[in-house]
């Protein structure tokens, strides 16, 4: 509200004050306030075309960087043939393994059950045992050596024998065996005793096939692979070089042979892997003789010839080592920044050709880091 005053002179006369007027300016007042509300609503929109805009750009923007590392070009850098100074050597982990497999499908036949019986001689002479001799087990069965054989005296004898039972009524647990043939005295100083049960009544038998075969070496070489792991993880991981991914097989034996009915078989391999060890002292050592400090260095690379007697190491001065950033972690890094901070970023990097091409590009790259190419002439670690 506006309190006026209206005064008129009038020369030689002065009229009397009128009272104040109250005038109402809340109208002005919202029409001043709409004003302001449409100005800051035509700003907002602004705000939002240019949010709108650089978004388009964004979106339709990319950037490929490519950079040349200075440990490639510096003249500083070293090139170690390891093999001729003696700082590497390959090594060969070498593992025979052997093992026993049961044949898959396999069909049950009856046999005699056998093994070897050890006869005992109590006495002070000598007994001679013929073929065919018999002597019985506990639970009543009867076996026969196989052989003829003479015990001596107050001494024992493992002679073969076999059932005369056919099929599982022949297989006995282990025991004592009597010479049925002697008088109930004499057996107490000639008797037979097994420390193992004679099986063999019915037995199993399938065919060795090349795909058993092939089964059991995938398990053997496994095995081969999980002691290999173990030797190596014992190995720093910068003193050790992988030669090939895999292994190799110097001999593989199968008994009995493929296409032999059995009940098992036995498979004996004999496998190799090479790898390649870095003598880390010998490598510290040729620094030192170069008259060069180690820590000033670090690892670039390693080129690996075996065909030609060769293994480069490759080190470079700290100072004009290349990031161990991932590609990645670099585009992360470099998204959003004016091309004239990128270039100075890569360059405290270890980069010192640097080429930043791209479509829709302005003096920065994009926001978003998947718009972001990078191609090197050496990889990241």
């Amino acid at each position: 509200m506006i309190i006026a005053f209206i005064i008129i002179k009038i020369t030689g006369y002065e009229l009397p004050a009128i009272e104040p007027i109250a005038v109402d300016n809340s109208n002005q007042t919202a029409e001043l306030e709409n004003t302001n509300q449409a100005v800051e609503v035509n700003n907002s929109n602004q705000a939002i075309t240019e949010t709108n805009t650089n978004k388009t750009e964004e979106a339709t923007s990319s950037a490929t960087i490519s950079l040349k590392s200075k440990a490639t070009t510096d003249e500083d850098s070293l090139a170690i043939d390891c093999l001729q100074d003696e700082i590497c050597g390959q090594q060969t982990f070498t593992q025979n393994l052997s093992d026993t497999f049961p044949i898959q499908g396999q069909t049950e036949i009856e046999d005699y059950a056998a093994g070897y019986i050890t006869v005992h001689n109590d006495t002070g002479g000598g007994l001679p045992l013929a073929i065919n001799s018999r002597l019985q087990s506990a639970s009543g069965v009867v076996f026969r050596t196989q052989e003829r054989k003479t015990i001596p005296a107050h001494g024992a004898v493992e002679v073969y024998c076999r059932s005369d039972e056919l099929g599982a009524a022949g297989n006995v647990e282990a025991g004592d065996f009597a010479l049925i043939a002697l008088s109930s005295l004499a057996q107490q100083q000639y008797y037979g005793t097994t420390d193992e049960a004679m099986t063999g009544g019915v037995l199993s038998r399938g065919l060795i096939s090349q795909e058993q075969v092939d089964q059991a070496q995938k398990q053997l070489t496994d095995d081969f692979l999980a002691s290999y792991q173990t030797l190596t993880d014992q190995i720093e991981e910068t003193n050790f070089y992988e030669l090939e991914e895999d292994f190799t097989t110097q001999s593989a034996i199968v008994s009995p042979s493929i296409g032999t009915e059995a009940e098992k078989f036995t498979l004996s391999l004999e496998l190799t892997k090479d790898h390649l060890v870095i003598d880390q002292d010998k490598l510290q050592q040729y620094f030192t003789d170069k008259e060069l400090t180690f820590a000033d260095y670090q690892f670039n690379n390693i080129n690996i010839d075996l065909d030609n007697d060769s293994v480069i190491l490759t080190y470079a001065p700290t100072e004009f080592s290349t990031t161990q950033l991932t590609l990645d972690q670099l585009k992360d890094d470099l998204a959003g920044r004016t091309i004239a901070q990128a270039k100075q970023y890569l360059e405290t990097l270890g980069y010192n050709e640097i080429e930043i091409t791209g479509e829709n590009l302005g003096d920065t790259l994009p926001l978003t880091p998947e718009n972001i190419s990078i191609v090197e002439n050496t990889s990241l670690n």
